[in-house]
């Protein structure tokens, strides 16, 4: 639609013609990190129950000696 006319404020209708394509991306990635959450993810409260907890967010990482 702005591509061939002269569509007043038209790099703006072309910027938020990409947003739909940015959404589901960014809910994708906010939904595992809500299941993966350590203290009220779904994940790992399911596996906490089942006695092995997982660390999906630890700052720390160590090599066995």
């Amino acid at each position: 639609m702005n591509e061939r006319t002269d569509t007043p404020f038209k790099s703006l209708i072309y910027a938020l013609s990409v947003v739909p394509l940015i959404i589901p991306g960014i809910l994708f990635v906010t939904a595992w990190i809500m299941l993966a959450s350590p203290k009220i993810g779904i994940i790992n409260l399911v596996l906490q129950q089942a006695s092995a907890p997982m660390r999906s967010f630890s700052t720390s990482t160590r090599c066995p000696a």
